[in-house]
């Protein structure tokens, strides 16, 4: 390897654990390129010191549900609701981008002989502030009556959009967000792919680690 090579890689080496004292030891003519580097290092370094954990609650009516047939005349009542919990990287209002993991745990139908539970489990990403838009990505587990509950088991989306009281100058540790948000589960049988509409909560934990 060349020298110049050879001193650059040491350089950016360095500067993954020590970008200020990397830079100072870079030769200059490969002092942007160290610069960048530990810009970089450290850019990824800010967006993991900062966290935040929900706790939400969600409720949500159908746009879309086939019932399955059976046997019996009841009525069934599908309506989505109960909790979900979180984990996000990044900063609410210095980071634009936040992502993270959550699980939900959501009543869906039920009617005098069945009952149907929706456990999704699913990526998260957020854009934005004070306006958020939210999306998942994951797998939709189920749990309920045999014959009923997997037929519905499949691929979980969602959208929503929810609005941040969070504020640089009246920082405070835990917030309360609002939102609306959709829902769309794609079953392994299509037909039983349901997509739903509503309104979430979200109680926010967030640090505020300064750069």
């Amino acid at each position: 390897m060349e020298p110049s090579k050879l001193a650059v890689a040491t350089a950016c080496f360095l500067a993954v654990l020590d970008p200020a004292q990397a830079v100072a030891e870079a030769p200059r003519g490969s002092a942007h390129q160290v610069g960048a580097t530990a810009s970089a290092s450290s850019g990824a370094s800010d967006w993991f010191s900062n966290y935040s954990i929900r706790l939400g609650f969600e409720a949500a009516g159908p746009l879309l549900f086939r019932d399955t047939p059976d046997r019996r005349v009841e009525e069934t009542t599908v309506l989505q609701f109960g909790p979900r919990l979180a984990f996000l990287f990044g900063h609410e209002i210095n980071d634009i981008h936040r992502a993270g993991l959550g699980v939900s745990y959501l009543s869906v139908a039920k009617s005098d002989s069945r009952r149907m539970t929706f456990i999704p489990i699913y990526l998260m990403y957020e854009i934005g502030h004070p306006l958020v838009l939210q999306a998942t990505a994951g797998a939709n587990l189920t749990s309920g009556t045999d014959g009923f509950a997997s037929n519905y088991g499949g691929v979980h989306t969602g959208l929503a959009l929810r609005y941040s009281f969070q504020a640089a100058d009246k920082w405070s540790p835990v917030t309360v967000s609002p939102g609306i948000a959709a829902q769309a589960n794609l079953a392994g049988d299509m037909q039983y792919s349901s997509v739903f509409l509503g309104a979430q909560l979200e109680i926010m934990y967030d640090t505020n680690n300064q750069r």
